[in-house]
């Protein structure tokens, strides 16, 4: 797939042929709600909009893969999941602090094979919301 109409708009903003402020305001009022809100969570611009109550921790989500997919193990501090697509390909499921998930947090993917049909990125890392998880997955347990 070539990416014609991208690559021209980034040629005119490396030109000055147009304003990179009037471009991502017109973007942004194009795309969904939806699609802003994964642009902001795969792109880690969640930290800016987003206050965090360190006191509060919601554990459903965990509970809730962990019901779905099994026990996660450890992984650098976080929680990592294994699942298989719909279509058999292994696809891992990580949060960064394993105390708090709730199933309307968003969770990373990694599916380099992009088996999933959703968006990633250039390595195949994407972000779904947990209570997704079963359009997507096999249920393992």
């Amino acid at each position: 797939m070539t990416r014609e109409y991208t690559t021209k708009i980034l040629e005119m903003l490396s030109y000055g042929n147009i304003a990179i402020d009037g471009l991502v305001k017109d973007l942004l009022n194009w795309m969904s709600e939806d699609d802003v809100r994964e642009f902001v969570l795969n792109h880690h611009y969640l930290s800016t909009l987003v206050e965090f109550d360190e006191e509060e921790e919601d554990t459903a989500g965990i509970e809730f893969l962990t019901s779905f997919l099994g026990n996660p193990t450890e992984n650098g501090g976080g929680l990592n999941w294994l699942g298989l697509s719909n279509n058999g390909n292994q696809i891992s499921l990580y949060i960064t602090d394993g105390n708090s998930l709730s199933e309307d947090d968003y969770i990373e993917f990694l599916d380099p094979s992009k088996s999933l049909n959703m968006p990633v990125d250039d390595w195949g890392i994407g972000f779904m919301l947990v209570k997704d998880v079963p359009k997507y997955l096999k249920r393992i347990s």
